[in-house]
């Protein structure tokens, strides 16, 4: 019989999508929320102006998404769909 095709696998395979998807989306909202604040901080608690602010702001977004773009969208969830055996897990851990 094929481990593959058993609902716990499935069930697994389904979390496991699941679970990266929602760190990306994560992962977003914190560059979001990173640039937003800079935009905010720089131009009403700084002599900076709003197209300064903004600038800087951008700068921030367009190096999270350049991340985004280049590896930090990747999980290790993604990598490990398959259930590792529990004496598997302990002879990598020693």
């Amino acid at each position: 019989m094929d481990d593959t095709d058993t609902p716990a696998s499935e069930a697994f395979a389904a979390h496991a999508q699941t679970y990266h998807r929602f760190t990306l989306a994560v992962k977003w909202v914190l560059i979001v929320h990173a640039a937003l604040i800079t935009f905010l901080v720089l131009y009403f608690a700084t002599s900076a102006s709003f197209l300064g602010a903004f600038v800087v702001g951008a700068i921030i977004f367009g190096c999270g998404a350049w991340a985004m773009r280049h590896g930090l969208s990747q999980s290790s969830e993604r990598e490990s769909a398959t259930p590792v055996p529990v004496g598997e897990m302990r002879r990598q851990a020693h």
